[in-house]
């Protein structure tokens, strides 16, 4: 499913769920309402305007987008309701999905002192010769288009003599049924998620004098460890990684790079702390540079026996032994997800170590940062609005308080379930992720 494709279905959501039940009764039965609701399957024309913010405003700006386009006098009552109803739709939070541009012949402090006046956030443009506006709805000034992602007009509303929630949902309803036929008839995509980074070519002298490069590292599993003798997380994380190492030796290898030996002990060091792995001196910081680690201590670099990277690892993370152990594994094809517990939550970190694509996308996601809105606004002592801000409050492994911040935010068991269902019997019926959508996107 393409970006574009998932944009469709969110549209759909945020208008048939999103917003208040009283929508209205079914004007979709016929292709013409008597309120002035028409669905189309026409190109909608090509408009070059401007935004009162300076913005282009084009078809091809909001390509791959659903576009909202509305046309407003600038007075009367129609074009008060009709602003309003926008506003509520755009206040809905939907801006990766739709987008929305109103156009009007009034002059531009016109439009200014509208958006004002209603707390009009989107764009508006001024079509000061009316030619779009003629374009579109011919001698009308009111009107309201739906155009989908690919530029097709798809409804028409024309008259605005009560508000609009009340008789376009129907209308919405079918188009949006039309156009999930349509997606659900086209070929299947193959995302390529796996396709990983090679690990660098490198090579440097350990502080025996031996000489390693990357080649001769291939065939197994390897862990690139950055180090540096003056680093206390170093040091803290050394008794969980002592442990992975003499758990494994034998099937994975161990590399370390350190940037400086200021005074020749740092081979003393490495023993004290249980880390016996040849180290690398790296004075010129090309090999962390190759690996993208200037900074940071300590950092960690996992790789598969193919030469892929897999995993990095910055400082000290929580839970070190058990996601080190299971990093580990999992390279080793010994990983089973089946043991996951599926009745104390582990966290997106451990998800991460079998879906890294999906994790990479989450991070990009409001989920991700779903405390901010929190945190500022003196709701972090309310529960009702905690539950949907954070994963499995209060439950085991979740959310506890403040000092707990590895469960903020709505991670993958917030819609999978804890152990993303892993651990279930098999034959359980799994969590389905939309209706825990609708707990709290209401």
């Amino acid at each position: 499913m393409t970006r574009s494709h998932i944009r469709i279905f969110t549209f759909a959501m945020a208008l048939l769920v999103g917003a208040p039940a009283a929508f209205g009764q079914d004007t979709a039965k016929s292709a013409t309402a008597p309120t002035g609701n028409r669905l189309l399957d026409l190109p909608a024309p090509d408009f070059q305007l401007t935004t009162l913010a300076g913005e282009p405003a084009s078809p091809q700006r909001y390509a791959g987008w659903i576009l909202v386009l509305h046309f407003f006098a600038g007075e009367g009552a129609e074009t008060e309701r009709l602003l309003k109803e926008m506003t509520f739709f755009h206040s809905r939070g939907r801006e990766m999905e739709i987008a929305y541009l109103g156009v009007s012949t009034a002059p531009r402090e016109r439009l200014q002192a509208l958006a004002g006046l209603y707390g009009v956030e989107y764009d508006l443009a001024v079509d000061k010769d009316g030619e779009v506006t003629r374009r579109f709805l011919g001698g009308r000034t009111t009107g309201m288009f739906l155009i989908d992602h690919r530029g097709t007009a798809r409804f028409i509303r024309e008259n605005f003599p009560t508000a609009m929630r009340d008789t376009t949902r129907g209308a919405l309803s079918h188009l949006l049924n039309k156009l999930r036929a349509s997606l659900r008839a086209r070929p299947r995509l193959e995302i390529p998620w796996r396709l990983l980074p090679a690990v660098p070519a490198f090579s440097g002298t350990d502080l025996d004098g031996h000489r390693h490069t990357s080649q001769e590292y291939l065939g197994k599993p390897l862990l690139v460890y950055f180090l540096e003798r003056e680093c206390v997380h170093c040091k803290t994380l050394a008794p969980f990684l002592s442990e992975v190492y003499f758990r494994y030796k034998n099937r994975i290898r161990f590399l370390g790079i350190a940037t400086e030996d200021p005074e020749g002990d740092l081979k003393r060091q490495l023993a004290i702390m249980g880390l016996p792995f040849p180290v690398i001196l790296d004075p010129e910081r090309s090999i962390r540079r190759s690996f993208g680690s200037l900074r940071g201590n300590p950092n960690l670099a996992w790789v598969d026996a193919k030469g892929q990277m897999r995993w990095r690892e910055l400082g000290v993370p929580e839970d070190a032994s058990f996601l080190l152990d299971l990093e580990a594994r999992v390279l080793l094809g010994e990983g089973d997800p089946a043991k996951l517990s599926a009745t104390e939550y582990v966290g997106s970190r451990t998800c991460r170590i079998c879906h890294e694509p999906e994790f990479r996308d989450w991070l990009k996601t409001p989920h991700f940062s779903a405390m901010i809105s929190l945190k500022d606004s003196g709701a972090l002592r309310r529960h009702e609005c905690l539950s949907c801000h954070v994963t499995g409050l209060q439950q085991p492994g979740g959310y506890k308080d403040s000092s707990n911040p590895r469960m903020e935010g709505v991670q993958c068991e917030s819609c999978h379930g804890i152990g993303g269902g892993h651990g279930l019997p098999q034959g359980t019926a799994r969590m389905n992720p939309m209706s825990r959508c609708l707990e709290c996107h209401k």
